[in-house]
């Protein structure tokens, strides 16, 4: 059991949502105790170059004290199987860690995604840009996760991260990321989410199920323009306000 006290909970999930059906389950990265969170994403990789040269600025802002983890996300769709894990950050190599594979679209071969551990970088450059190159031209986004500390307890939050590759159609359902023990306070679930295509209106995202939604639907539409970027940017971020389905039980899964 996961205790949650006064949270901020965050399920990070790389999804790519217009797709062939396939739903691999999120895996729990780790629980982060009283702390102070942030995060940020760009996306816009794919139609910034069809070059594997295709530099995005990542904005990353809030950070007002030490900083304790980092972590880094990003996800392409791809031809070919044995594509790097390697990226540039500020001119930097990252090594990164595949999450998962899951089928493609578009004729692709396969969606990925990747972790990498990116604390030793933010500890040093802190807030500001990180330029990001992928080294594939098939990349939609990137996101970025900083837990920190800034010397004030009364605002501290638990963090939960689940990660995954999770690569949807219509009708899909992510398997469940619990059990979480909830205690009290705010709960709060943050979606990472790759190729969301608000072109598509007649899709909707239920956090619950269609039939007994705790939160109304959000239509795609709801996730477009998140984050930096343009039409098609790729890469959304969206937070929600779960506390009112949580309280309903001790442990929700």
């Amino acid at each position: 059991m996961l205790r949650l006290a006064g949270v901020a909970s965050l399920l990070l999930m790389t999804a790519h949502l217009p797709a062939r059906a396939g739903a691999l389950a999120t895996t729990l990265l780790g629980t982060f105790y009283d702390v102070d969170f942030v995060s940020a994403g760009v996306g816009s990789f794919f139609f910034q170059s069809y070059r594997p040269a295709n530099p995005r600025t990542l904005r990353l802002s809030g950070i007002t004290g030490p900083v304790s983890a980092a972590y880094l996300y990003w996800h392409s769709d791809e031809f070919d199987t044995s594509v790097s894990t390697d990226i540039t950050v500020n001119q930097g190599p990252v090594q990164g860690q595949v999450l998962s594979a899951d089928g493609g679209c578009y004729n692709y071969t396969r969606t990925l995604s990747y972790r990498a551990d990116v604390t030793d970088l933010v500890q040093a450059v802190g807030n500001g840009n990180y330029t990001i190159t992928m080294p594939s031209n098939r990349a939609r986004g990137a996101s970025l996760l900083v837990i920190f500390d800034d010397g004030d307890p009364a605002n501290n939050v638990d963090v939960v991260v689940y990660d995954g590759n999770d690569f949807n159609d219509n009708g899909w359902q992510l398997v469940t990321v619990g059990p979480v023990n909830y205690v009290s306070g705010t709960v709060r679930v943050q979606l990472h989410v790759a190729d969301g295509q608000f072109r598509l209106n007649d899709m909707a995202v239920y956090i619950g199920d269609s039939v007994n939604p705790f939160l109304p639907s959000c239509v795609n539409t709801s996730f477009f323009g998140a984050i930096d970027g343009f039409i098609d940017a790729f890469w959304d971020i969206r937070t929600f306000d779960i506390t009112s389905y949580v309280a309903m039980s001790a442990t929700h899964s």
